[in-house]
């Protein structure tokens, strides 16, 4: 039997099931020793406390379960499903991966290339100073020729920015919008 849920829905149950099994797992070792000569707690309930635990021991397997059939369905509908930004094309899948593990070394690759730039036009290195002070010249400050442009640069960061803004919108919505089949 195959339940249909949206993406949202699906990732809330997750939440909820782990939620579930830290529940279970209080319960038990609340519940996993009890002294020879205590009374057990559920007899008048009609079961006992061993039985109480298997079962929530149970619950904890049912859960897990539960999460991988949510999360392989969640996966299912990303590796199929496309989302075009900024005039590229991708998975969701490879979206996830690209915010996750790309975005963020790409921006600080260029945010330090940004300030390296900066601080190399600004002031004169300490290693020209020292040279020019061993050499017992007065120190003159040199050209400094730079291979980049600061303003691509910048605008290479605005643009991921942007993307990342957008993506997370487009992410937002096919998680609203989007229906997945859990088996």
């Amino acid at each position: 039997m195959t339940e249909k849920l949206m993406i949202a829905q699906a990732m809330n149950e997750v939440k909820l099931a782990e939620k579930k099994i830290q529940s279970s797992l209080e319960f038990i070792l609340r519940n996993l020793l009890r002294e020879e000569d205590r009374r057990d707690p559920f007899a008048k309930d009609g079961t006992t406390q061993e039985a109480m635990v298997k079962s929530a021991l149970q619950s904890i397997q049912d859960n897990e379960k539960r999460i991988v059939s949510l999360k392989l369905a969640i996966n299912k509908i990303n590796l199929e499903t496309s989302l075009t930004v900024e005039s590229m094309s991708a998975t969701i899948a490879e979206w996830l991966i690209w915010r996750r593990d790309i975005l963020p070394p790409q921006k600080q690759r260029l945010q330090a290339l940004v300030q390296r730039m900066t601080a190399a036009l600004g002031e004169p290195s300490i290693a020209a100073r020292r040279t020019a002070a061993a050499a017992g010249v007065q120190f003159e400050k040199v050209q400094i020729i730079v291979n980049l442009s600061e303003k691509d640069l910048m605008a290479a960061i605005q643009k991921l920015d942007t993307i990342e803004e957008r993506l997370d919108a487009m992410l937002s919505m096919a998680n609203a919008t989007t229906p997945i089949e859990v088996l």
